[in-house]
């Protein structure tokens, strides 16, 4: 019996102690690769065959002159504001997607924050997916233009999303306890 162990601690108290040394009973096989989606497949393979400059050689000017708005029919079943909230940085703008149909009264709130690493994409080249997600979920879609790197450095965009978070919450609560006292 080896003398290091793993001591887990639970409010203070010593609760279990494991030796280092024994062998694990947990099975460390690895798991079988997972079939790639037949689409996911075929854009991997037409991104390779392009020979396209890879995001990480170019400069965020170059990488952001590469994106563009996603080729997603839009929906129209969709309500679009443009709205501004206040941000740790100042105005954060936020595009709130409300589905037309389906059921009255409160619904579930996806916050989006778009994908691009922190440096590229916006609120405007997701849209048509933000359109299309509410509009087959049901689903009020919030979309985050929160400010991007390299101008803004790290951590801007996380406080940008931890502020859009805090305010989608607090007006989630107000809107419930408005809808609650006027019944």
């Amino acid at each position: 019996m080896s003398d290091l162990a793993i001591l887990c601690v639970l409010r203070g108290e010593s609760v279990a102690a494991f030796p280092v040394d024994q062998p694990s009973t947990i099975n460390h096989q690895p798991s079988p690769p997972m079939p790639l989606d037949p689409q996911a497949r075929e854009f991997l393979d037409k991104l390779e065959r392009s020979r396209a400059p890879q995001m990480h050689q170019l400069t965020p000017e170059e990488a952001r002159g590469l994106v563009v708005p996603l080729r997603v029919p839009r929906e129209a079943d969709v309500t679009v504001a443009n709205r501004a909230i206040e941000g740790p940085g100042g105005v954060l703008p936020i595009r709130i997607y409300t589905p037309q149909q389906g059921a009255a009264g409160p619904r579930p709130i996806v916050l989006y924050f778009h994908g691009g690493g922190w440096v590229v994409g916006s609120i405007a080249s997701h849209d048509a997916l933000c359109r299309r997600l509410c509009s087959r979920s049901g689903c009020i879609f919030i979309s985050v233009d929160y400010r991007l790197a390299p101008e803004h450095k790290y951590p801007a965009a996380v406080e940008d999303a931890y502020a859009a978070t805090a305010w989608a919450s607090l007006a989630t609560v107000l809107v419930e306890t408005w809808r609650r006292s006027s019944v």
